[in-house]
């Protein structure tokens, strides 16, 4: 078999040529080539818009989809072709990975083998995603983001996003309750007889609003040109509209859905003609998430099915239980899975957004990594185009949130990827010594929750089944023993990480209890300071965590508890709170 020599010796033995020299994001894919080759070589690689010999080219093919990519070898060099600038990033990055082994696994932690003869066999391979929209919002940089073939987030130089004009609960931002419920009460809800604005919704079937919402809508698409997709969707909040029109529309089709679709379809087709190629996002989230039974959506609109609800304990596809903010409950109404089903039926274009973390806690661990697989596929095998995995949008929670992103990363690429696998090889590289500790701590985790069939949600306080008293004292010792290894900078603090989780599963819970160590709280506060991590939960900041969470009061309730908390109360609406077990 033909090889191609790269390398050898520290010398290329090819140049890097681009077959358009002026194009900025193929320079930097170039260069990001050029880079790690050497890392692996040690040989400086001449980036060049023409050569005689053997090279390696990159390309931009139109042939290919747009995020595919080929890489084709033979003696006379090396080819690495992308259907667009960002599928050109992905060939490079799928080059590195796939063929040479190099591993993107933090934003400051990349795995990239020594080689001093680097030769290639003759290969053709072609890959491209599953999934046509992926995005985790933990804070990854961009370059981390491409280099994992994500495809949100990302820069222009680095190939650019699939952008949206406007994201998720856009109802009062198409028709603003401040400019038009003082003269027009029937643009929004009737809820109970009555006109409201106040966490409520909009009128979805008064031809005047769906005439505001779509000159809205081409507004802020004629302000971005580049987007691909819009939202057009409900408050984060309940209250649809109970006009008789609205009632009519939703009792025909057996869910709020009904009315939505209605709205988000008249919107569709009102932008059409103008803005062919774009996207009208709708959500399909708590009392919209049954799809209707009647309308369907148009060939134009994407319905973005929301798995608030869910057990992140088990995976989705056999899970009938419902987690409402520290409740789990085997549900009797439609399930997620069924409701899946149904939109993948009638609906060309389901996304997902799925949730990655305990909002109530993100220093909690949150066991979920033997379930992101089988999620995953799910998704895949029932028409969904798209997923978004929302993390913690305040930053890096301690609860190994780089794994869990990189795992969804290539998850969403390929939802056949090993996790196992995956686990093994990051925790090697990223953990250093401490690797089989870490692994038998995730382990732990995940048999209490499977043998103990522990169901959990994303609202979780820290009295949840898997953080009992015996896991929480073999968590410790596994933790303990990670830092006793020889470990770079950089392994510790991934380390320590993951053993302030456990620390804080142990001193929340003394909290809660009216057992206030204050200097053991200090320290781990100190700690987190020392890691970066500089928020407690959704709604607690620092400030806000002193004055409530050292102040907790066992004897009233969680709501009681959170009342001063601005950003609680945002979200109560939300939530079955009233309805929690009080931890005292």
């Amino acid at each position: 078999m033909t090889k191609l020599s790269i390398a050898s010796n520290r010398q290329a033995n090819v140049s890097i040529v681009l077959m358009e020299t002026e194009n900025v994001s193929m320079q930097i894919a170039a260069k990001e080539l050029a880079h790690f080759l050497k890392r692996i070589t040690d040989a400086d690689f001449a980036v060049s818009g023409n050569c005689d010999g053997a090279a390696i080219r990159l390309a931009v093919d139109q042939t290919l989809a747009e995020e595919a990519y080929r890489i084709v070898c033979s003696e006379s060099g090396l080819k690495i072709s992308g259907g667009s600038d960002r599928g050109l990033h992905y060939g490079v990055y799928g080059f590195l990975e796939d063929v040479l082994g190099v591993r993107f696994y933090t934003h400051d932690v990349t795995k990239a083998p020594k080689c001093r003869e680097l030769m290639l066999d003759e290969m053709d391979i072609t890959d491209a995603p599953a999934f046509e929209y992926r995005y985790c919002d933990y804070g990854m940089p961009s370059e981390w983001r491409i280099r994992n073939r994500m495809n949100a987030g990302i820069s222009g130089i680095h190939g650019g996003s699939k952008t949206y004009a406007l994201f998720v609960h856009s109802f009062y931002t198409l028709v603003p309750p401040e400019q038009y419920f003082g003269t027009h009460p029937e643009y929004f809800s009737m809820v109970d007889g009555k006109r409201v604005h106040h966490r409520s919704q909009l009128c979805l079937t008064n031809p005047k609003v769906i005439e505001i919402a779509t000159e809205r809508v081409k507004q802020y698409l004629r302000q971005n040109p580049d987007a691909e997709l819009i939202s057009v969707s409900q408050n984060d909040c309940y209250n649809p509209c109970q006009c008789p029109e609205c009632t009519r529309i939703d009792t025909e089709n057996g869910s709020h859905s009904g009315s939505l679709l209605y709205f988000v379809n008249a919107v569709a087709a009102g932008i059409e003609k103008e803005f062919p190629h774009v996207i009208v996002d709708t959500l399909a989230y708590q009392y919209t998430r049954k799809p209707p039974k009647v309308i369907k959506p148009r060939h134009n609109v994407c319905v973005r099915l929301c798995s608030i609800e869910c057990c992140f304990g088990h995976p989705m596809a056999s899970c009938h239980h419902v987690a409402s903010f520290g409740k789990i409950a085997k549900t009797s109404d439609s399930t997620f899975q069924e409701d899946l089903i149904g939109w993948g039926k009638i609906c060309n274009r389901v996304y997902i957004w799925d949730y990655t973390t305990n909002y109530a806690h993100y220093w909690l661990p949150f066991p979920n990594f033997h379930v992101i697989g089988p999620n995953m596929r799910f998704f895949a095998e029932n028409n969904v185009k798209g997923v978004f995995e929302e993390g913690n949008i305040h930053g890096v929670s301690p609860d190994m949130t780089e794994m869990r992103t990189w795992l969804l990363a290539k998850l969403m690429w390929n939802p056949d990827f090993d996790v196992e696998q995956g686990i093994f090889e990051f925790t090697e590289t990223v953990y250093g010594s401490a690797a089989g500790e870490i692994r038998a701590y995730i382990k732990l985790l995940e048999t209490r929750v499977t043998e103990g069939n522990i169901h959990f949600g994303i609202y979780e306080f820290p009295f949840i089944g898997y953080l009992d008293e015996e896991t929480l004292t073999k968590a410790q010792a596994l933790l303990t023993a990670a830092q006793t290894k020889q470990l770079t900078l950089s392994q510790r603090v991934y380390v320590e990480k993951a053993a302030l989780c456990v620390e804080y599963a142990v001193v929340a819970q003394n909290v809660l209890m009216g057992n206030k160590d204050l200097d053991r709280v200090d320290a781990m506060l100190e700690k987190a300071r020392t890691l970066g991590i500089n928020r407690v939960s959704e709604w607690l900041d620092w400030d806000a965590f002193k004055r409530v969470f050292l102040d907790w009061d066992p004897t009233k309730s969680i709501v009681e508890n959170l009342a001063g908390i601005a950003s609680f109360a945002d979200i109560t609406p939300l939530l079955d709170v009233e309805n929690v077990i009080n931890v005292s």
